[in-house]
């Protein structure tokens, strides 16, 4: 999905359909893009805080670009309860207008 955003940087979302563990989910991709701001301590390591280098090396999450897909927000819903939250609002409404209905022809 990462490199999907970097080829195609005008989509801003993408929603599919995903499998973990078995089960399918309906998923929704939000990239979030490395900025000006990221690159102190994404860019080269040597412009990074001395502390953060320490803890993490010079070679983790260093030598980005600004306009790289950093990450995802990531947001995934079985669909078992996609459908049955559609079943509950479908049986709502159809009760809604039964209830029209008979009262109208009444």
């Amino acid at each position: 999905m990462i490199e999907f955003f970097q080829k195609n940087p005008e989509v801003s979302r993408r929603s599919e359909e995903i499998m973990i563990d078995g089960r399918r989910y309906l998923a929704h991709f939000t990239p979030r893009w490395m900025k000006r701001e990221c690159m102190r301590c994404h860019g080269d390591p040597q412009d990074a805080p001395a502390a953060l280098v320490r803890r993490y090396g010079a070679t983790a999450s260093f030598h980005r670009k600004e306009g790289d897909v950093a990450g995802l927000d990531t947001v995934a819903v079985p669909f078992e309860t996609v459908n049955a939250r559609l079943v509950r609002e479908s049986f709502g409404r159809s009760a809604i207008l039964a209830v029209g209905l008979v009262s109208f022809l009444a």
